[in-house]
């Protein structure tokens, strides 16, 4: 009898065995069971955030396209004004140039003016003088 008592004591101690082995393939099930929980929403808030990441990026996108729109507006009207400022500039210096050039015309038409009146004065008193030494002489 002592045999099936023994026996017993194995049989006892395996099923007590086969149950710890059986809580601990339970408990690992368990422990798998919320690590792949953990991992499908640590994925489902990766996606979350990706997409919201990826509209941010989409913002920025949009706002530094208006941007460098609005900046190439300005650059075109600045542009544009100072094309226009210069045409003005332009305008103005030919318009100094010629009263310039007038003044100019005017000095050297009164020069002109006053050397013909001196070399019209000095022929005619060399032909005058010429006139008396040639009545002197004939005389």
């Amino acid at each position: 009898m002592e045999t099936m008592t023994a026996g017993t004591g194995t049989e006892k101690r395996l099923d007590e065995l086969s149950k710890r082995v059986d809580q601990g393939f339970e408990q690992m099930d368990q422990r798998s069971d919320r690590l792949e929980g953990d991992i499908r929403e640590l994925r489902s808030d990766l996606r979350s955030e990706t997409t919201g990441l990826r509209s941010e990026v989409a913002g920025l996108r949009s706002d530094l396209r208006s941007e460098a729109t609005g900046l190439r507006s300005d650059l075109r009207s600045e542009t544009t004004g100072l094309r226009s400022d210069i045409a003005d500039l332009r305008a103005e210096m030919k318009v100094g140039f010629e009263a310039i050039d007038a003044k100019f015309d005017a000095k050297f038409d009164s020069l002109n003016r006053t050397i013909i009146v001196l070399l019209g004065s000095t022929l005619g008193t060399i032909a005058a003088g010429a006139i008396a030494a040639a009545f002197t002489a004939f005389n």
